[in-house]
């Protein structure tokens, strides 16, 4: 077949209006599943305070993206008002994921994980939520709490908790007696800040 027959073979395919637009939607299709597959969706973990024996939860939450088959790492913290992990986490992802706790580099305030996407054909949108609390799960209420300036009565079982070299704060108990009514604090100098709780 010479180049005059080889043009002429074409020529019907080139000047078909129906082949042309067959031709765009299959373009456009394709196109179309590659943009899918790279697309981030952003999502929402279940709340971890669903469920969760921490009391006065509050719930943190981190998002991330990764790429296909990549790796990472990730810490969470537990905010100053709510300083205490209760040990409840639950995560959310676009794509086959594993989130792993990392127990080494995990402890009352901080949670660490690594986080793995699986998928080979595109990114994963990933999600975690914990559950934090104003009490330490060594001790306190069995219902809801409240954040109350230091009442400064008497102080017993003073501690101090170290995360790190240095990176440490006190603990304590106070007892307040007045008349018949005896109420119990628990408080903390988390970052040179003096934050107490009481059960309601």
């Amino acid at each position: 077949m010479d180049k005059t027959q080889i043009v002429a073979a074409w020529l019907p395919f080139g000047r078909n209006p129906f082949a042309k637009l067959a031709m765009r939607i299959a373009v456009m299709a394709v196109c179309g599943a590659a943009l899918w597959i790279d697309t981030a969706r952003a999502i929402d973990p279940p709340n971890a305070c669903d469920g969760s024996l921490a009391p006065d939860c509050h719930q943190v939450v981190a998002r991330g993206t990764l790429g296909r088959l990549e790796t990472s790492g990730w810490a969470l913290y537990c905010p100053r008002e709510a300083p205490y992990w209760w040990d409840t986490s639950k995560t959310a992802a676009t794509r086959t994921t594993s989130f792993s706790e990392n127990v080494f580099e995990t402890y009352d305030s901080k949670v660490d994980f690594t986080i793995t996407n699986w998928s080979p054909l595109g990114s994963s949108d990933w999600a975690i939520s914990i559950d934090c609390s104003p009490i330490s799960k060594n001790g306190g209420c069995s219902g809801q709490t409240r954040m109350v300036d230091d009442p400064g009565c008497p102080q017993s079982n003073r501690r101090t908790t170290c995360h790190g070299a240095d990176n440490c704060w006190l603990e304590w108990e106070e007892l307040c007696v007045d008349g018949n009514k005896v109420t119990n604090y628990h408080c903390s100098g988390v970052l040179f800040t003096t934050l107490c709780w009481t059960c309601q």
